[in-house]
């Protein structure tokens, strides 16, 4: 841990960053200054870490490392609130197994991950996307899947269908499906929202069903 602090200190100092850093048994806690342009803070963190995964590094060979970036603050009396949200970004990489540091970056599974802290997050699944969560289940079908790409290609059909690799006619069956588990305004502005939001959620409690490394 001492041997990747004093490491990661001149990458920093490169990047317009002061650094102070503490130990807290298995983690190593960095408080950066910003001396540079504030816009270009996240491009500078990253900067950083980036050449320390891309270092050989002998003492940290063998370790999984995970890196949180909390939300930048104007106040020391805020420090708390930042470690914090470095730490919900592990957490969330984590379980999502993804390789995205920087907290602000996380978007809605920040939100995700909030109210699955709060208990409701099968149950809100369960409100939205329980008619084609069973339906998959039972006919070993990917409504889901396609329900996602639908709405990630805003409604076209075409490019719906050939991101799934299927004709526009099964799609068309697929989506006239749905119309019977969800109602046929789940395009709508706010139905849309709704259910958008518990798809998100379901693939954060999915990816969390198998162990990830430590």
């Amino acid at each position: 841990m001492m041997h990747t602090s004093i490491f990661l200190r001149p990458l920093f100092t490169q990047e317009c960053f002061l650094t102070l850093s503490t130990y807290d048994v298995n983690k190593v806690i960095y408080i950066l200054m910003d001396k540079g342009q504030r816009e270009t803070w996240k491009n500078r963190v990253k900067n950083v870490i980036n050449q320390f995964k891309e270092s050989r590094n002998p003492l940290t060979e063998g370790y999984h490392i995970s890196i949180g970036v909390g939300r930048m603050i104007n106040r020391l009396t805020e420090i708390n609130k930042s470690l914090q949200t470095a730490l919900e970004a592990i957490s969330i990489q984590r379980k999502m197994k993804w390789d995205e540091p920087l907290y602000e970056f996380l978007h809605v599974y920040r939100l995700v991950s909030q109210v699955e802290k709060m208990g409701n997050l099968n149950e809100y699944i369960q409100d939205y996307l329980a008619p084609v969560i069973e339906y998959d289940q039972k006919h070993n079908g990917e409504l889901i899947k396609t329900l996602q790409y639908y709405y990630e290609c805003n409604g076209s059909k075409q490019r719906t269908a050939e991101r799934l690799f299927i004709v526009r006619q099964t799609l068309y069956l697929r989506i006239q499906k749905l119309e019977e588990l969800l109602g046929t305004d789940f395009m709508s502005p706010e139905r849309r929202l709704m259910i958008e939001f518990a798809l998100y959620a379901y693939r954060y409690l999915q990816a969390g069903i198998s162990p990830h490394k430590n």
